[in-house]
This record gives C-alpha cells, sequence and structure tokens, in this order.
C-alpha cells in the first residue's frame, strides 16, 4: 500500500459521522443551523436517507 492509499484509509476511519458529531459538539457547532438533505429545497424533505438519520 502507498502513502496516498495508506492516507486514504486513515482518513475514512476518522471522518465517520460519529466523529464528526462529536467534533461538532467539542466545537459548539450550531447543529440546528447545519444542513443534510441531499435535496436543494427548503424545508428539508424529511424523507432522504441523510434526513432520516438526522431526525
Amino acid at each position: 500500500m502507498d502513502s496516498w492509499e495508506r492516507a486514504d484509509e486513515e482518513q475514512h476511519e476518522t471522518n465517520n459521522g460519529t466523529d464528526i458529531a462529536e467534533k461538532g459538539s467539542e466545537l459548539d457547532v450550531p447543529c440546528a443551523l447545519t444542513w443534510s438533505c441531499y435535496r436543494d429545497d427548503e424545508p428539508a424533505c424529511g424523507t432522504c436517507d441523510a434526513c432520516a438519520f438526522r431526525l
């Protein structure tokens, strides 16, 4: 495995949804102001996978 493959693998291991949520909590990110819906429309659709996981 070359260094690029190793770096890519390490990146995927450390940036899962849980890690991102924990980091956001540490940084006091206002999660109500973030967007996760796959569609660009407002309000969020509430039915896509991203919305389902968020709700």
